[in-house]
């Protein structure tokens, strides 16, 4: 009779490690997957941030004042009678003798 409720008690010790095992590792994971899903959500949230900056830049460049912007940042262009100043970085350079 001891013997039965050895081995009894021994299988019920074993399952009961088993599940206390599975379950630690379902935790696990399912704390890895919500870190994960939080990342990605973070990184989705960035993307439509500039996504919508990069929809407000398009539309202010099909007004004229944004044509006018980037005539002037990419082509060098100016409006008659205007004069552009340009500054150096502040390094000089020695004349060439």
């Amino acid at each position: 009779m001891r013997l039965r409720w050895a081995i009894f008690l021994a299988v019920l010790g074993l399952g009961a490690a088993v599940y206390v095992t599975t379950w630690r590792r379902e935790v696990a994971h399912r704390q890895e997957v919500q870190a994960y899903l939080a990342q990605k959500q973070e990184e989705a949230r960035a993307a439509q941030d500039q996504l919508a900056r990069r929809k407000d830049h398009v539309e202010f460049l099909k007004t004229p004042e944004g044509q006018a912007w980037a005539a002037r940042r990419d082509l060098n262009m100016a409006f008659p009678g205007e004069k552009i100043y340009r500054l150096d970085d502040g390094s000089l350079q020695e004349p060439k003798n």
